[in-house]
C-alpha cells in the first residue's frame, strides 16, 4: 500500500471513532471540530471561516485553484483577485462594504501564509473606516503581536492588499498629521529599545517617508504596558501604549521588505491599479543613502581580507592559477544579547572556534548544523543534541546535532599533551584532564542555508570530500581510470573502471584503493600512501596530514624549523624537550598532535614524516631565501614542499549558546486535569475534591435547560437523564436591575453577589436570546458541586476516587463553557494534564531528520519497520540489518524516550517525562474515556512504548492554526521532536531552535473544541488545530525548506567557487546542486530522492541534556559559563564577564529597581493585587496578608555575582564603576537590614 494511503486509512478510523463519540453530546459540539483539508485552498478557507462563518469552504478552495492556474502558486495576484471576488459579494453577499473588505483582505493574507498561521485572524485585528480631517472616509488597519507569525513579507503585503481593497471600494487616502508622524517615529524607537529588538529598525527619515506615502493608516492594539514618552492623547490614535503590531508591520514589514514589494509593483502594479506604490522606488534610494551615511560615520564597514593564492585547478584542463581568496568580515552581532549562564563558544572568526565546513548529514540542514559529538562533552555538556546556538553565519540561529565524520576537537591536556578527541568515550575519559580546548572541531552547514540567506559563500577548508574529487580528476588524466560522478548518488554506487591499472600505477592494493575512493571519511590513506598519491597524480597533500599553516606567521615558521632542527628524531618520531616552549606554542597553533613522554614531547610517525616532507627536511636556508617572496606561512611552506599544500583552516565561525533543548509535557498554570472551574473553593491546588468537601463552587458557567428533568444544568447533555439540553440565556439588563434592587435591601454588594450567584432568577433567564436586549450565555452561579461530582463518579463507575482532581480557577472562553467533570477525573487517574483547548500536548525542540539507521531507534524492530513501509535501504538493498541507512518518510516522526527527572511531589523519586511514557498515559486516558464516558470500545490498548509505533499524531507549532498529520515510527533519548524537514516546514517553522507540539490523534479529534479557547487576543485561534492537513504538498509548506540541498556530493567546482566568495544562488546554477525546490511538481513527496554529504555513525551519539538545564541557580550557571570561557582558546573570559554584566545583569538590576518603586501588592490568600497597600494592611476581600510583588531579593539576586565577576576579571573601568555605583544606590535604599512590608509602610 502506498505511504499516503496507509496514513489516510489510519486517519479515517480515528475520525469514525471520534464522530461516534462526539455525536453523543458530551462535548461542546456534536461534530469533530478539526476539519480535514485536502489542499491548501481548503485550509485557507477553513481558517478564514472561523471569522466569516458563511464562507463556502469548497467553493472558495475551487476558486483559489482556478486563480493559481492563471497566476501561479502563491502569487500575490491570486490574493488581489480574491479581494475582487469579496468586494463584488461573490463569496459572501455582505451589505456592509467594510465586511467585504475585511473578508477580502483576510482571505488574501491567509492565502499568502498558506492557511497555517493565525496572523489573518489574530495578527490583523480589525479594519475600520475612519474620517480624514476633511471628513472624507479612509481605511485604517489594526494589527497585533501575532502578525509576527506571518513573517515580514506577508505583513507588508497585507498593507498592499488593504490599499487595493480601499481603492476598489472608493475610499480616500490616509492623511497623517504632523503629530501622528512623530508618534510613529517615537513609538517604533520605544518598541525597539524597551519591548523587543526589531530585525530592522528604520530611521526617522524612513518612517516619515513611509507614513506620508502609504495610503492607509497602520494602527494597532496596545501590546505592551509601556507607554510612549510623548505625543500622547492623539485624536485618531486610541491608545498611549506601545502598539507592537504596528511597529512590526512598518519596520520588519514594509521598511525591511520594500525591495521585494517594489519588484512586484514594477512587474504588474499598473495592471492592478497599484502604480501609486512606485513611491517605494524613491524610498529604496533614501534607505540606501541613509545606510551609506551611517556606515561612513562609523568609519565604514570592515572589509574582509583578500589573499591571492596560486592553486592547481582540476577542471577540464589541469593547471595552476592565481585565485583571489575572499574572506568574510567578522560579525559580532550575535554577542549583543547574551544571557548569563549561556556560554560563548567562540568570538567572531576566532582561530580555534568552529571551523566552517559545507555539507549536510542525516539530521542537519534547514537551519540545523552538525558538530562532532565529542565537542558536546568537552564543553562541559553545555552543548546537547537540539541545543540552539546563535552565531555569525550563515544564519543567526541554528541547533546542533552530532556528525561523526567531521574533524574532531583538539585539546591540550594538563600534562601538555595535545591530541584529537575522536570519540565520545575518549572525551568522557579525559574530561578532567583537559586544560584547554585548542580547536572545537568542525561545524557542518548545508549549502541550502547559504542559498536561503542569499549569501555569498566563504572559503572552504581543504577537506577529504574536496581532496577525493581532485584525486578522481587527476587519476582520470594520468590513467584509464574512470568514475561516473553523480551529485545524486552516494560514492558507494559510483561506477568505476580502470581501478586495476590505477592500483598498479600508484602501487596501492586494489581493494585498499577502492576503499579510499568510496569511503573518503572513514578510509583515509596512510602518510606513505598520501605522499605517493600526491607525487604521482600531482594533487595536494591529503588534509589529514596538513597542519593549519595559516595560523602562524612567516617568522613563526622560521622559528619552527629552527626549533625542530634542535629536536631529535627517534623511531621515526620527532622528540623535543619540554623546555622548548616556543616550539610547543607554535605546534599548538598548528593543531599538531604531540604527546608527553617524561621530560619530552613527541610527534607521531605520520606527522613527523609529513612535517619533514613539507618543510624539505627542515631546509632553513631555503626558507630564509624564500621568506620575502612568500605572502604568508602557507605560501612559504608551498615554496619548500615538493607537492602542493592547501589551506585546511578555511573560516572559523563565532557562536554562543541560545535556548537549551526541550522535550516535556505541556502544563498550564496550575496543571489542571480538566477545564472545569472550581473558584476559590478549590483552594490553592484548585482541587475539585476540596471544593466538593465545601459543597459548592462559585464561578461563571454557561447555562442549559433539560426539558425532561425540568431543571437547569451546566452541560449540553443532562447528567441526570442523559438527554440533550437546550441553551438558555441570562439577560444582563435584568440582572443589573436585580442587583440594584437587592442592594437597597442588603446595603452590601458582597451579599448581593452572593444572592445572585445562589439563585437562577426566573425573570432573568430566557430560552431565546431574542427575548432581551443584552443576552449572555453564562451567569455567576453558586453551583452544587457535590451533585456534579457524584454524577461523574457514578457515570465512570470509579471505585477509587483520586484525592487530587485539579480544575481551573475560572473559565476564560467567551460563553464560559465547561468541560465535563468526567474527563478531569479520568485525566487525574491517568496522570495527564489538559491544555487550554481540551487536548494534551507534548512540546519539543524541532529537529530535522532525513535518514536514520534502525539501531538509532528504540522500540521498533526490523519487521515492524518493514510493516511501516521501510523495505529497502538507500543503496537499494532489502532491509535486513540494524546498521542499514534508510530515508525517512516525510510525515514520520521520532519522539523522546527515557528522560528522567526528579518528581515534583517527591524529590527523592525519579520519574520519566519522555514522550513514550507521556503518550502511553494519554492513550490510556483516551481508552478509558471511550469506554467509561462514551460507552465505546477502547482503541489504543497500549501496554508498552512499542505499542505506540505506527500510531497517528498531530503536530502544531506555536502561532499557527493548522495541524499536520504525523506517524510515530520510534523513539530516541534525544530531547526534541525529530521529523522530516518538510513536516516541520508544514508548520511554517524552520529548525533554528523553534518548538512544535505533538498530540495523540484521537485525543485531539475527540477533546479539542474552539469553545474552550480563551476569549482574548492571540488565544482565540492561535496554537489551536482549527484545520488538519493529511498530505503535505511541497509547494504549500514554508518555502525556506525549498532551498535545502538534497545531494550526496557537492561537485569539485563548488569548492573553487567558495574561495572566490561567489553568491550561493549563482553557484547552485553553475554546479547543478539540487534542492527540494527542484521537485515542486512532485505530488508524492515521499518519492523525492534525498541525499546527504556526510554520514554519521548514529544520530543518538552525543550529550542529551545540556549543563544549563542541569544547573539549578544562575550563580552556578554563570560560574560554569566563565569556567568554559577559560577552557576555550577561541574565547576571552574577560570579554565574556564584561558582556554578561553589561548585557544581562546590570539591565536586570536596574529594571527591577525601577519596578520596585511602581510595584503592585498581592494578597497571599486570594492572589488579588492592589496598586496601593490597603489602609488596614490586610486584604479587604478575604483578610489575607499583603506582600510585595517586587522583593529586595529580586533586585539584588544578580548583584553578588556581578561584583564577583567585576573583581575577578579584567573589565572596562566604566563598567566596573557603574556597577559599584549601582551597588551603593541599592544599599542606600535597603540599608544593611531587611525590611518587612510593615516596616516599609511605617517608614
Amino acid at each position: 500500500m502506498v505511504y499516503y494511503d496507509i496514513l489516510a486509512k489510519e486517519l479515517e478510523k480515528l475520525y469514525e471513532i471520534a464522530e461516534k463519540a462526539r455525536a453523543q453530546g458530551y462535548d461542546p459540539k456534536d461534530i469533530v471540530e478539526i476539519p480535514l483539508a485536502n489542499n491548501m485552498g481548503e485550509r485557507v478557507a477553513h481558517l478564514i471561516s472561523a471569522i466569516h462563518e458563511q464562507l463556502d469552504v469548497k467553493k472558495t478552495a475551487e476558486l483559489i485553484l482556478e486563480l493559481e492556474k492563471q497566476y501561479g502558486f502563491l502569487d500575490w495576484r491570486v490574493g488581489l483577485k480574491l479581494i475582487d471576488y469579496a468586494l463584488e459579494g461573490k463569496l459572501i453577499p455582505y451589505d456592509d462594504i467594510l465586511k467585504r473588505i475585511d473578508l477580502g483582505v483576510r482571505l488574501a493574507l491567509g492565502y499568502i501564509t498558506m492557511g497555517v498561521v493565525s496572523a489573518p485572524l489574530e495578527g490583523l485585528v480589525e479594519l475600520r473606516i475612519k474620517k480624514r480631517k476633511d471628513g472624507k472616509p479612509y481605511l485604517a488597519l489594526y494589527y497585533a503581536g501575532p502578525i509576527r507569525g506571518a513573517g515580514g513579507t506577508a505583513a507588508a503585503v497585507s498593507v498592499l492588499f488593504a490599499d487595493y481593497a480601499r481603492k476598489k471600494a472608493g475610499l480616500y487616502e490616509y492623511d497623517p498629521t504632523k503629530e501622528e508622524i512623530e508618534r510613529y517615529k517615537i513609538e517604533i524607537d520605544s518598541y525597539h529599545n524597551k519591548v523587543a529588538r526589531l530585525q530592522y529598525k528604520p530611521s526617522d527619515e524612513e518612517i516619515e517617508f513611509l507614513v506620508k506615502h502609504i495610503p492607509v493608516e497602520i494602527n494597532g492594539d496596545p501590546t505592551s504596558d509601556k507607554e510612549v514618552p510623548s505625543y500622547k492623547n492623539l485624536e485618531r490614535v486610541e491608545t498611549n501604549r506601545i502598539r507592537g503590531g504596528m511597529c512590526l508591520v512598518i519596520a520588519e514589514g514594509i521598511a525591511q521588505k520594500a525591495k521585494k514589494i517594489y519588484g512586484k509593483i514594477t512587474e504588474w502594479g499598473k495592471e492592478f491599479g497599484l502604480e501609486h506604490w512606485e513611491f517605494l522606488g524613491e524610498y529604496l534610494k533614501l534607505q540606501k543613502e541613509i545606510q551609506a551615511k551611517l556606515a561612513a560615520e562609523s568609519g565604514g564597514e570592515i572589509e574582509g581580507k583578500e589573499i591571492k593564492r596560486k592553486i592547481t585547478l582540476f577542471l577540464d584542463e589541469i593547471k595552476k592559477e592565481e585565485i583571489t581568496v575572499k574572506y568574510p568580515t567578522p560579525a559580532g552581532k550575535y554577542l549583543q544579547e547574551i544571557t548569563a549562564g549561556r556560554p560563548i563558544f567562540s568570538l567572531p572568526m576566532a582561530i580555534g572556534g568552529f571551523r566552517l565546513r559545507y555539507g549536510r548529514s542525516f539530521a542537519t540542514g534547514f537551519a540545523t548544523s552538525g558538530i562532532h559529538p565529542a565537542t558536546m562533552f568537552l564543553t562541559y555538556g553545555f552543548l546537547a543534541i537540539g541545543t540552539q546556538m546563535r552565531g555569525e553565519r550563515p544564519k543567526k540561529s541554528t541547533i546542533v546535532t552530532p556528525v561523526t565524520s567531521l574533524h574532531p576537537p583538539i585539546v591540550k591536556l594538563k600534562d601538555g599533551t595535545v591530541k584529537k578527541v575522536h570519540s565520545v568515550v575518549e572525551a568522557i575519559k579525559i574530561a578532567n584532564d583537559v586544560e584547554e580546548i585548542l580547536f572545537l572541531g568542525d561545524i557542518l552547514t548545508a549549502f541550502g542555508d547559504w542559498l536561503n540567506e542569499k549569501a555569498n559563500l566563504v572559503p572552504s577548508p581543504y577537506v577529504e570530500e574536496w581532496w577525493i574529487q581532485e584525486f578522481d580528476r587527476a587519476a582520470m588524466k594520468k590513467t584509464d581510470y574512470k568514475i561516473e560522478f553523480d551529485v545524486m548518488k552516494p560514492r558507494k554506487l559510483f561506477k568505476i573502471e580502470g581501478l586495476e591499472n590505477l592500483s598498479q600505477y600508484l602501487g596501492i592494493p586494489k581493494d585498499r584503493l577502492e576503499e579510499i575512493i568510496r569511503k573518503p571519511f572513514s578510509r583515509k590513506p596512510t602518510i606513505d600512501e598520501a605522499i605517493t598519491i600526491s607525487e604521482k597524480l600531482g594533487i595536494p597533500l591529503h588534509p589529514e596530514y596538513t597542519p593549519f599553516w595559516v595560523h602562524i606567521t612567516k617568522e613563526e615558521l622560521i622559528k619552527l624549523i629552527e626549533e625542530l632542527r634542535k629536536a631529535k628524531i627517534q623511531n621515526n618520531k620527532i622528540y623535543f624537550h619540554e623546555s622548548q616552549k616556543e616550539l610547543k606554542a607554535i605546534l599548538e597553533k598548528l593543531f599538531i598532535e604531540h604527546f608527553r613522554e617524561g621530560e619530552y614531547f613527541y610527534i607521531n610517525e605520520s606527522m613527523t614524516k609529513s612535517l619533514l616532507y613539507q618543510l624539505d627536511n627542515l631546509n632553513l636556508e631555503k626558507a630564509k631565501k624564500e621568506f620575502d617572496n612568500a605572502i604568508d606561512a602557507l605560501d612559504l611552506v608551498n615554496r619548500l614542499s615538493p607537492i602542493e599544500i592547501r589551506d585546511v583552516a578555511g573560516v572559523y565561525v563565532g557562536f554562543r549558546a541560545g535556548r537549551p533543548e526541550k522535550a516535556k509535557m505541556r502544563e498550564m498554570t496550575g496543571r489542571p486535569h480538566g477545564l472545569f472551574p472550581v473558584g476559590e473553593e478549590g483552594g490553592k491546588m484548585r482541587n475539585v475534591i476540596e471544593a466538593y468537601n465545601k459543597g459548592y463552587v462559585k464561578a461563571e458557567f454557561a447555562l442549559y435547560y433539560c426539558n425532561h428533568c425540568k431543571r437547569y444544568t451546566i452541560y449540553r447533555k443532562c447528567e441526570v437523564c442523559g438527554n440533550k439540553t437546550k441553551e438558555v440565556y441570562v439577560c444582563k439588563e435584568i440582572i443589573n436591575r436585580l442587583k440594584t434592587s437587592l442592594f437597597k435591601q442588603y446595603k452590601d454588594w458582597k451579599k448581593v453577589e452572593e444572592e445572585i450567584a445562589s439563585h437562577l432568577w426566573a425573570e432573568a433567564v430566557t430560552h431565546s436570546k431574542n427575548n432581551c436586549r443584552e443576552p449572555k450565555r453564562y451567569s455567576l452561579i453558586k453551583l452544587n458541586i457535590k451533585h456534579y461530582v457524584d454524577r461523574a463518579v457514578q457515570k465512570l463507575k470509579l471505585f477509587n476516587i483520586p484525592k487530587l482532581v485539579k480544575g481551573v480557577r475560572g473559565t476564560s472562553n467567551k460563553d464560559h463553557i465547561v468541560e465535563r467533570l468526567e474527563k478531569a477525573f479520568l485525566r487525574s487517574v491517568s496522570d495527564v494534564y489538559v491544555n487550554k483547548d481540551g487536548t494534551i500536548r507534548y512540546d519539543g525542540t524541532q529537529i530535522p531528520l532525513t535518514h536514520f539507521r534502525p539501531k538509532d531507534l528504540i522500540g521498533v524492530t526490523i519487521e515492524k519497520l518493514k510493516e511501516l513501509g521501510y523495505t529497502h535501504d538507500i543503496y537499494g538493498n532489502p532491509l535486513e540489518r540494524e546498521d542499514q541507512i534508510l530515508q525517512l518518510k516525510p510525515q514520520d516522526i521520532i519522539l523522546p524516550y527515557g528522560i528522567l527527572v526528579k518528581s515534583r511531589l517527591n524529590k527523592n523519586k525519579i520519574v520519566r517525562t519522555d514522550a513514550a511514557e507521556a503518550f502511553k498515559k494519554v492513550a490510556n486516558f483516551v481508552d478509558e474515556e471511550l469506554k467509561r464516558l462514551y460507552n465505546l470500545e477502547p482503541y489504543y490498548n497500549i501496554e508498552k512504548a512499542e505499542d505506540l509505533i505506527g500510531k497517528i499524531v498531530f503536530g502544531i507549532a506555536p502561532h499557527t492554526s493548522a495541524a499536520v498529520v504525523g506517524r510515530i515510527i520510534g523513539f530516541t533519548p534525544i530531547q526534541g521532536i525529530i521529523a522530516h524537514p518538510i513536516w516541520h516546514a508544514g508548520q511554517r517553522r524552520n529548525c533554528d531552535g523553534d518548538e512544535t507540539a505533538v498530540m495523540l490523534g484521537l485525543d485531539a479529534l475527540i477533546n479539542f473544541s474552539r469553545e474552550y479557547l480563551p476569549d482574548k487576543r492571540g488565544a482565540r485561534t492561535m496554537d489551536a488545530p482549527l484545520v488538519l492537513t493529511l498530505k503535505l504538498e511541497l509547494k504549500a509548506v514554508d518555502d525556506e525548506v525549498h532551498d535545502m540541498d538534497i545531494v550526496y556530493n557537492y561537485p569539485l567546482e563548488f569548492y573553487y567557487e567558495t574561495l572566490k566568495g561567489s553568491p550561493a544562488k549563482d553557484v547552485k546554477k553553475q554546479c547543478g546542486i539540487l534542492t527540494l525546490g527542484d521537485f515542486l511538481k512532485e505530488e508524492d513527496i515521499s518519492k523525492i530522492p534525498i541525499g546527504f554529504t556526510h554520514p554519521t555513525k548514529s544520530i543518538r551519539l552525543g550529550n542529551k541534556v545540556s549543563l544549563y538545564k542541569r544547573l539549578k541557580t544562575m550563580q552556578q550557571k554563570t560560574e560554569w559559563q566563565l569556567k568554559l570561557a577559560e577552557r576555550i582558546r577561541a574565547v576571552d573570559e574577560n570579554i565574556v564577564a564584561e558582556i554578561v554584566i553589561e548585557k544581562h545583569f546590570m539591565p536586570d538590576i536596574k529594571g527591577n529597581l525601577r519596578g520596585f518603586s511602581s510595584q503592585v501588592f498581592r494578597c497571599t490568600k486570594c492572589d488579588t493585587t492592589y496598586d496601593r497597600v490597603p489602609l488596614s494592611g490586610k486584604c479587604p476581600k478575604c483578610g489575607g496578608n499583603i506582600v510585595f510583588t517586587v522583593h529586595e531579593g529580586t533586585i539584588k539576586k544578580y548583584l553578588p555575582t556581578s561584583l564577583y565577576l567585576a573583581r575577578k576579571y579584567k573589565i572596562k573601568k566604566f563598567t566596573k564603576q557603574s556597577l559599584f555605583l549601582l551597588d551603593r544606590r541599592i544599599k542606600q535604599i535597603f540599608g544593611g537590614e531587611k525590611k518587612s512590608l510593615a516596616d516599609f509602610i511605617n517608614s
